[in-house]
């Protein structure tokens, strides 16, 4: 009689724990920004972050409530589950996936005289699987093994290179800078070379520097993104100082003299882990000024190639490890324009609308890739 009035109430205090920690633990699941601790929660409580593998029924009805052009490019298409904090990978590897930074992975000519490690190597191979099976939508759980897979290489290849494990939360340009370090984009068609020259008021010869970069990082100083651009070209003037070395006017310019094939952009939202929200309007199309070296220094070009947005990163939250992000790709068609939302696993088409309303506020990563 005692044994069975223990296990009788032991399960009414078991009952009664679950009913009182299950909506505290779905919350965590939906927030998407779980720590190792509120995984493991989650684990006791039977509770699983993400959409299990789907059935053939529930793909073909999602499929058939999409669009002709997104069923062209992934028939059955398969997202990127969200593995408790990955996000931010899942979308940069959207951002690669919609632009020319996914022939990193994919075409062996882009860099040919690239020799990366064998965690470089396996890194690419595994994206460019990755990549193949997001378009297919030919079998769910090779999917899942593939993620599974890219995941462990990023983790061996990035490895010391970041704070934390994969699965925690990361800066997306950080991440993506990391990625294309090992995807070998240095020395490639997507490496930005920007010459910066100083001169001085006193005639002295100019100083002149060659600097590879992968991003544009652009501070929130305009309302748009291209005062941003023109503000970012604007030569500087230094007044003289007191000190020995530094008492005469200098100048200095900045200037692009080799333009990347896919121009990204980043807009310095984040100082000190707080989010600057400043609105910014996203211009479709952008002019890179080109410059030149003269005899009389940098001079603008006129650039009669213009970039078009293709595609960018959006972070949502307070500071840039908390939050969420979420990948959009530009579709341009003669019947209109308008963007796919790539958020983990889950892939829908809004209205451009979208790229005004919220993402003026939370946008983080451009992409603009010259108009063919």
């Amino acid at each position: 009689m005692l044994i069975k009035n223990t296990v009788f109430h032991s399960f009414i205090c078991l009952s009664f724990l679950f009913s009182f920690m299950h909506p505290i633990a779905w919350s965590f699941a939906q927030s998407g920004n779980q720590s190792q601790e509120e995984i493991d929660l989650l684990t006791i409580l039977g509770i699983t972050i993400g959409q299990t593998e789907p059935s053939a029924a529930s793909l073909g009805s999602i499929d058939q409530t999409w669009d002709d052009d997104i069923r062209s490019s992934f028939h059955k298409p398969f997202g990127l589950k969200n593995y408790g904090n990955t996000c931010y990978l899942n979308a940069i590897t959207y951002l690669i996936a919609n632009t020319s930074l996914q022939k990193l992975a994919t075409a062996h000519d882009e860099n040919p005289g690239y020799q990366g490690s064998s965690y470089n190597q396996d890194l690419k191979n595994s994206l460019k699987n990755l990549l193949k099976s997001m378009r297919s939508g030919e079998d769910y759980s090779h999917h899942q093994h593939l993620l599974k897979k890219y995941l462990k290489s990023v983790q061996r290849a990035l490895h010391g290179k970041y704070s934390g494990s994969v699965y925690m939360q990361q800066d997306a340009a950080e991440f993506l800078e990391l990625l294309l370090q090992a995807l070998g984009a240095e020395g490639s068609a997507f490496e930005m070379i920007q010459r910066e020259q100083v001169t001085y008021e006193n005639g002295s010869d100019s100083v002149v520097y060659d600097t590879p970069y992968k991003f544009l990082r652009l501070p929130l100083e305009g309302n748009r993104v291209s005062e941003l651009v023109a503000h970012y070209f604007k030569q500087e003037t230094f007044q003289p100082s007191m000190k020995a070395d530094d008492m005469v006017t200098k100048y200095k310019q900045v200037g692009i003299v080799k333009a990347p094939k896919t121009l990204i952009i980043q807009l310095k939202r984040f100082a000190h882990l707080e989010k600057n929200r400043t609105r910014v309007s996203l211009d479709r199309y952008l002019n890179l000024p080109m410059f030149s070296m003269s005899a009389s220094g940098l001079s603008e070009q006129l650039d009669d190639k213009p970039y078009r947005l293709k595609a960018l990163v959006a972070h949502q939250g307070p500071s840039s490890k908390f939050g969420h992000y979420v990948s959009y790709q530009v579709k341009y068609k003669k019947a209109g324009t308008y963007l796919l939302k790539y958020d983990d696993d889950r892939i829908s088409r809004v209205p451009m609308t979208e790229l005004e309303s919220l993402l003026a506020n939370d946008a983080y990563l451009l992409a603009y890739e010259r108009k063919s």
